[in-house]
């Protein structure tokens, strides 16, 4: 992204659901990884509720938490359900900006919808590299709104303003 843009538009096209043994078993030679979100039960908020958002800047079956003993994953394994989100856009980028673009993405998402099981980003999204990220979300994207508005207010700051005249 140069330095002059100010506005980043990242979009998202997400599938599922998938259980977890089927992300597990993903063969998908176009998998190249993205960002997840994972629903499931949770004991206060009830069934079909966000427990997760996590990112994989390979292959999501690499990624994806697997089951292990005494952890929240292999709690209700077998009600879980996976939705992958890749992304793209019009023109094709390079892997430093489709990194920074997933590494944002689920900053933003972790932030704005404070899935109980991350522990990082929910107080805070971090630090951006844009001033403002909109993010399309399109597909089979289950409980995500279409569009999520970040904008990075200690960015803008210090930066005239004026007002419009007629």
């Amino acid at each position: 992204m140069s330095e002059t843009n100010q506005l980043e538009i990242i979009r998202i096209k997400w599938d599922g659901p998938y259980s977890l043994k089927e992300v597990c078993d993903f063969s998908d030679d176009k998998d190249l990884g993205g960002i997840y979100q994972v629903y499931g039960i949770h004991q206060l908020f009830g069934t079909d509720t966000l427990l997760y958002i996590g990112k994989a800047s390979g292959k999501f079956k690499q990624r994806v938490p697997k089951e292990d003993k005494g952890t929240w994953i292999d709690w209700d394994s077998l009600e879980l359900k996976f939705y992958l989100g890749r992304f793209g856009g019009e023109v094709s980028t390079s892997r430093e900006n489709w990194l920074q673009q997933i590494d944002s993405a689920e900053k933003i998402l972790i932030y704005e919808f404070t899935p109980p099981y991350n522990a990082m980003n929910v107080k805070s999204e971090g630090s951006l590299h844009a001033e403002e990220i909109i993010i399309f979300n399109t597909g089979i994207k289950h409980r995500l709104p279409q569009a999520v508005y970040k904008t990075n207010h200690l960015a803008s700051m210090g930066k005239p303003w004026n007002q419009y005249t007629t």
